[in-house]
């Protein structure tokens, strides 16, 4: 007598849950700090921008005594951003808002060190 064995090639229900179970655990775990790094990015676009009109406005500080009040006082072309609007000049000495107004980034002081207001998770997450 022969026998034949029957060879199950497909998953069982319990596999196919515990895989999509695991699968979503991971994705809830790595889409928020994709998201993450993503904004980070986009911070530092905005910060070269800030830095950028900082030393600009050095440079008209040391000419005219005060700084400039409008972007077109001073010596340099800023590239418009996807993800922030328009920055300005004046005081302080450099800002931009991120579109949808969730957090501005802003330079005050001598010292160049960039900021986030308002003060909050938004913030912190980026590094702030």
């Amino acid at each position: 007598m022969k026998k034949i064995f029957l060879c199950q090639k497909a998953f069982t229900l319990t596999e196919i849950i515990t895989a999509l179970i695991v699968a979503l655990v991971l994705m809830s775990v790595a889409f928020p700090r994709y998201s993450q790094t993503v904004e980070k990015m986009r911070v530092s676009e905005a910060e070269h921008t800030l830095l950028s009109i900082f030393a600009s406005q050095k440079r008209y500080f040391i000419d005219h005594g005060a700084y400039a009040t409008d972007l077109n006082q001073l010596d340099i072309t800023v590239t418009l951003s996807e993800y922030f609007n328009t920055p300005t000049a004046g005081n302080p000495i450099a800002s931009v808002v991120r579109k949808g107004g969730s957090y501005t980034l802003s330079i005050t002081d001598e010292t160049a060190k960039v900021s986030c207001t308002p003060v909050g998770a938004t913030c912190t997450g980026l590094g702030f």
